[in-house]
């Protein structure tokens, strides 16, 4: 697979996985929505590593402000405080008592407001991909 082909395969499943987001949002499992949000995020933090570095071979960590960091990409305060607060969600699917945990402390207004931005974050992702 070329580096392009890797990219436009993880942007098609990064956009898969937000259909799975909206689909868990909508029947009430906001922990386990904004845990597939950040798998959105993270595959295409790693689309994007892949167009920066011209490498295929992408780190195999969660952390997006990691995988944002090695693209040389310059992020606004906000942008690091969002995908600070993302990165809590990687561990939300892969331990039941800390899913249990967030999904008692996440309501639907926090859930929404952070899927906005996720949504708009996918689109600034892309566009970081447009151009060398």
């Amino acid at each position: 697979m070329t580096n392009e082909q890797h990219i436009q395969f993880l942007i098609r499943q990064a956009d898969e996985d937000f259909g799975a987001t909206e689909a868990l949002y909508q029947s009430g499992f906001f922990g386990q929505s904004l845990f597939w949000a950040h798998l959105t995020l993270e595959k295409l933090c790693k689309a994007l590593w892949i167009f920066k570095n011209e490498n295929e071979k992408y780190p195999y960590v969660h952390n997006l402000l990691r995988l944002l960091k090695e693209c040389n990409i310059v992020l606004s305060e906000d942008q690091i405080l969002f995908y600070a607060e993302m990165n809590q969600f990687q561990a939300a699917g892969r331990y039941g008592d800390y899913l249990k945990k967030l999904e008692e402390s996440i309501t639907s207004d926090v859930c929404i407001n952070l899927l906005i931005e996720v949504k708009k974050q996918m689109l600034w992702i892309k566009q970081q991909m447009q151009n060398k």
